[in-house]
């Protein structure tokens, strides 16, 4: 639904709305075995507490960008936020 919106806010051609999703959903995945093995090692209310406060910071800062490659790039260090919230639940 929030596609359509931002592809238009941002001027981004079609081909390159799926991104939106995509940097975001590439960068979770990819990182997802690496913070599982952090979770093992380090204590995972750290790696909860920290991956929390990074992707509810990073959410917000996205928001108010208005820069089409920043936008990509903050979607996925979110994504690698998001990871570190997933071994640690």
């Amino acid at each position: 639904m929030a596609v359509a919106p931002i592809t238009r806010d941002l001027d981004l051609p079609p081909s390159q709305g799926v991104w939106v999703l995509n940097a975001y959903a590439l960068s979770f995945a990819a990182f997802l075995l690496v913070a599982g093995r952090l979770a093992d090692m380090f204590k995972v209310r750290i790696l909860f507490i920290l991956g929390l406060t990074g992707l509810g910071s990073l959410c917000l800062v996205t928001s108010f960008i208005e820069n089409k490659y920043g936008f990509f790039v903050l979607r996925g260090i979110s994504g690698l936020f998001g990871a570190l919230i997933i071994p640690s639940a």
